[in-house]
């Protein structure tokens, strides 16, 4: 963790080379006579080549954490007294809660009903930021329909980690959910074109289209596959296939096409502008909503798209609220990657536990395929539970590209990169991982045990998953985003 906090600090030069010297310019003398004298020891003893391992790593980040403690304590100092309208003691309370509502996200690995119980306490989080802030412009930018959006969006997302995991076919209830995020999409749409027409409009209407049909062509395969005749025409399954794929890629190929235009226009920094901004933001994040809504819809046999209505509701205040922060400090960037981690877990543990990844419902497949194909069918699940990330993965990239609110000066800062965001998350999962290793039983039940192994694999797979998470959903923002000061070197170098 304390390698990930160093990288946090210097996003832009730090390498694994630090691990070997300050600054990866020269070898520390200390580390290779160390290293030696404890190898030395171990020839003599005759010890396996394995002991050689576990005694080098706890050496090297044993000696980079000595090497620089300085830079850590320093950037406590400085994020302490850089925000002048929090004391100590508030700071400390803030880190409390979040190691407290991490020790809760533990718990919400066994029982999920404690993920609706951190959402309930997430939901006043604007007024509770309120409450804590000096700035009286952002306590009464925060008390406006954003924040109501929110709170409304966090309670209601809070009752399905209640539902139970296990449940039937109810095609009205998927058929409800699609007709909730048409309204939905249309709504947040009509409010952030705020009164413009042409081709924006039509934009939203070619993007619902598919999400319209895919209602269409799911009804017509309930009827097939409820009926006397078992197996969907083939022109049903072609289609289904079409809507699932077909809005993702002509999405991506549109923004592919977009891209030199959307970058010169985003260039400049007046408050009109960033308004507009804002309002490109939203309409991005619904058309990656609306272009992941067929093949989510037609995958589904129950409460599922509820529930991604509602998470989409929730992102969207999310978005909101940030575009209203006048604050920018490694706080809120803590908050930012603390509320990803969350929505991150809710996007699983909304419709499933542990327990269910072993048991899923593959009737949806048949909508896809007419014969038993394991492999596809389990691609095809795991498609699904894909989705509802990427669409959280999107959400924090627009977040990161909202311009800055507090001041002009700010806004001409260089952007600092994404990764920043990510290794904070990293090290809130090192955090949940170094529990649940204490967590694993060797002893029990085979549940027991193999539930306890399989927390601690998929939170070390967490890990992993969420930088490739990041790297999959840029392509989504990618025409939004502006060069780099790092970039825009790296540039001029290859040139």
């Amino acid at each position: 963790m304390v390698v990930v906090g160093v990288a946090y600090l210097h996003p832009r030069d730090f390498s694994l080379k630090w691990l070997l010297g300050a600054g990866g310019k020269q070898l520390d003398i200390k580390l290779v006579v160390v290293v030696f004298a404890a190898f030395v020891y171990l020839a003599l003893e005759g010890s396996p080549t394995t002991y050689y391992l576990y005694l080098l790593f706890p050496l090297v980040f044993g000696l980079f954490t000595w090497n620089h403690a300085g830079l850590i304590q320093g950037a406590w100092v400085s994020g302490s007294s850089g925000d002048k309208s929090k004391s100590s003691w508030k700071r400390w309370t803030e880190i409390a809660l979040i190691f407290l509502c991490l020790e809760l996200v533990v718990f919400g690995y066994e029982r999920r009903e404690i993920f609706g119980l951190l959402f309930s306490l997430l939901a006043f989080w604007p007024y509770v930021g309120n409450a804590a802030s000096d700035d009286k412009s952002e306590a009464s930018g925060r008390s406006s329909l954003p924040s109501r959006c929110w709170t409304i969006s966090c309670f209601l997302i809070s009752v399905f980690p209640y539902l139970p995991s296990e449940y039937g076919e109810h095609t009205a209830l998927v058929n409800v959910g699609g007709l909730l995020m048409l309204l939905f999409t249309g709504v947040v749409h009509s409010m952030a074109v705020s009164g413009q027409t042409g081709w924006k409009s039509s934009s939203f209407l070619v993007s619902a289209s598919p999400l319209a049909l895919s209602l269409l062509t799911l009804h017509g395969t309930m009827q097939y596959l409820d009926g006397e005749r078992s197996k969907p025409p083939f022109s049903l399954t072609v289609a289904n296939w079409l809507l699932s794929g077909a809005p993702i890629v002509l999405l991506l190929v549109r923004l592919q096409r977009s891209k030199s235009s959307l970058s010169r226009t985003l260039e400049t920094g007046t408050d009109r502008q960033s308004e507009q901004q804002v309002g490109l933001y939203v309409r991005r994040l619904i058309e990656v909503m609306l272009a992941f809504s067929p093949s989510f819809i037609l995958l589904s046999i129950a409460y599922e798209v509820l529930f991604y209505v509602v998470l989409c509701a929730v992102l969207v205040s999310w978005l909101l609220l940030e575009a209203q922060a006048s604050s920018s400090s490694m706080w809120r960037e803590i908050q930012r990657a603390f509320v990803f981690l969350l929505l991150v877990n809710i996007a699983f543990f909304g419709t499933g536990n542990v327990a269910s990844m072993s048991s899923f419902e593959i009737s949806s497949t048949y909508r896809f395929v007419t014969v038993f194909a394991p492999f596809t069918m389990g691609a095809l699940l795991v498609g699904k539970i894909l989705i509802p990330f990427m669409v959280v993965a999107c959400t924090l990239h627009l977040i990161l590209l909202l311009p800055s609110a507090s001041s002009s000066a700010d806004a001409k800062k260089p952007r600092l990169p994404a990764t920043r965001y990510f290794l904070l998350v990293v090290a809130m999962s090192d955090v949940l991982a170094l529990h649940f290793l204490f967590l694993v039983k060797n002893e029990g039940s085979w549940k027991e045990i193999g539930n306890s192994i399989s927390m601690f694999g998929i939170v070390n797979a967490q890990i992993v998953f969420i930088p490739l998470l990041f790297l999959l959903a840029r392509a989504f923002v990618r025409d939004l985003s502006p060069a780099t000061e790092y970039e825009e070197s790296l540039h001029k170098k290859h040139q």
